[in-house]
């Protein structure tokens, strides 16, 4: 499944767009000051590079769902799960080859500032993948998978203006995009302290229960579409 849906990405063209507008991003960072590089980049990371699996999967669930694929694959011993786990890890996988691109001209503090920031970038494409696929199994064509994300991101902007010091609540670090900008920017200032604190207090549980709640999503759709299957197991 995961060879499968690294070959569907590759013949579909996201590697070679995200190979251009990750060298457009680098072009970028080259010609801004040294000192304003990190922020820069934590920004391009988080604003683009570490949601692209949202945009994606979105695209492609659809595509599955129009051509009735979905029910055929459940019929197989191919598991809600497993087929979860693939289409996560093979959108992660182009997700961090493109962050890391971007941060290696940011001026990271040690190489050692590396691991945490691509940590964060690896929780943020996680769940931006669950929840657009739960989204995505739900709405009827993509002009609704859009207006949905519209509020996802505006679900996203406390985070970003208490990010910018615009005000400030100790309450907002549930909304988990506050504890992923919270990892990045520790990362790339050489802060190591609390980054573990914040993933496994703050980012850990969403993951939990947006993995549990899209194979849950997926199985009812799977179940509605193509009759009671009760041998579809997660």
């Amino acid at each position: 499944m995961l060879k499968q849906d690294l070959l569907f990405q590759w013949r579909h063209g996201f590697y070679p767009i995200y190979a251009a507008v990750t060298a457009l991003y680098v072009i970028i960072l080259f010609f801004l000051p040294s000192g304003a590089r990190p922020m820069a980049a934590m920004f391009m990371v988080f604003s683009d590079t570490a949601v692209l699996g949202f945009f994606f999967i979105g695209g492609i669930i659809l595509l599955e769902r129009s051509e009735q694929l979905l029910e055929s694959l459940f019929i197989t011993p191919l598991t809600i799960r497993e087929y979860i786990v693939s289409k996560v890890v093979s959108l992660s996988l182009l997700s961090l080859l493109c962050s890391l691109v971007i941060l290696l001209p940011a001026g990271l503090p040690s190489p050692a500032s590396l691991l945490p920031v691509l940590l964060g970038v690896l929780v943020s494409s996680i769940l931006f993948i669950l929840i657009g696929m739960i989204i995505a199994v739900e709405v009827p064509d993509i002009n609704h998978y859009f207006l949905w994300s519209l509020g996802f991101i505006i679900f996203a902007v406390p985070a970003v203006l208490e990010f910018l010091g615009l005000f400030r609540s100790r309450w907002i670090y549930l909304i988990p995009f506050r504890g992923i900008l919270e990892i990045i920017r520790a990362g790339l200032e050489g802060e190591r302290a609390g980054v573990f604190v914040l993933l496994f207090g703050t980012l850990i549980p969403w993951l939990v229960v947006a993995f549990f709640a899209a194979g849950e999503t997926l199985r009812k759709a799977v179940e509605k579409r193509g009759g009671q299957r009760s041998w579809i197991k997660f």
